[in-house]
């Protein structure tokens, strides 16, 4: 497919570049962002050094195709997951303008969850942003999307497919849970996990807030547990949770990991 100049820009990270067409002034900061090195370059290292030719990476939560397209760059193929419909749109876009990587992609517009059917996936804006969520309490957009279990997503992986999986689903991560296992074959060797526990806890108060912080951290406690036989490192540490929060729950014995921030399990 031609670029249009008025409209797209190829971007660059280090030694990988892609076309994309922003849509608006907040993609058009983000791309800078990107190439400035400004946007997640730990994320972008580690996926320059895990993959190869050899890798099929599955990327679940996949936006617009920042990680998608760099992905394809260096990986055998890449499977996107990307349930918000304006993102969904957009993605398909970006992947089109690159017609040597999009051979590459395959893009399942449906949201990674517990059992099969539909889900609310809803915004506290318009939607296409990277923050939709399942989890929203104040959603001021919704769509009705398509699901796919950790199962189902395994089913389209061969048996001795090398992979390397990333998990970004703003919430929807705690979910899923101990049904990844599917999902952490002997071939996996790595994923790359994206927490977000304020989203669970919200804006709540009082005996709310107690209840959700307890449960959000059972729900990572159950979550890290499908990763038996994998290292643990922390990618980015930075929890969206108070400290004071994240203080009682260790308190209480229920914090089995830092509340937030992005971690790299790898297969040991």
């Amino acid at each position: 497919m031609n670029e249009s100049p008025e409209r797209t820009r190829r971007v660059q990270f280090r030694d990988t570049s892609f076309v994309v067409e922003p849509m608006d002034r907040g993609q058009r900061e983000f791309w800078d962002r990107f190439e400035a090195v400004a946007w997640e370059p730990e994320t972008l290292s580690i996926l320059k050094a895990g993959l190869d030719r050899r890798t099929t990476f599955i990327d679940i939560g996949s936006w617009i195709g920042p990680t998608a397209l760099f992905a394809a760059a260096h990986a055998r193929r890449v499977i996107a997951l990307e349930p918000d419909p304006l993102a969904l749109r957009q993605l398909r876009r970006n992947i089109a303008l690159n017609p040597e990587l999009a051979s590459r992609i395959q893009v399942l517009g449906r949201a990674l969850y517990n059992k099969t059917g539909v889900v609310t996936l809803g915004s506290t804006k318009r939607g296409g942003d990277s923050k939709s969520s399942i989890v929203h309490d104040d959603m001021r957009t919704a769509w009705e999307v398509e699901t796919i279990t950790p199962s189902e997503l395994a089913s389209a992986i061969a048996d001795d497919e090398r992979v390397f999986i990333k998990i970004d689903i703003e919430g929807g991560e705690y979910d899923v849970g101990p049904q990844l296992r599917p999902l952490l074959r002997s071939q996996t060797v790595a994923v790359l996990l994206s927490l977000h526990p304020k989203l669970i806890v919200g804006q709540a108060r009082g005996v709310d807030r107690l209840k959700r912080l307890v449960r959000v951290a059972r729900a990572t406690n159950d979550l890290f547990a499908a990763f038996d036989g994998f290292a643990f490192h922390e990618a980015r540490s930075v929890s969206s949770l108070r400290r004071p929060d994240i203080e009682r729950l260790v308190r209480w014995g229920l914090c089995y990991r830092p509340l937030g921030g992005t971690w790299l399990l790898t297969r040991e």
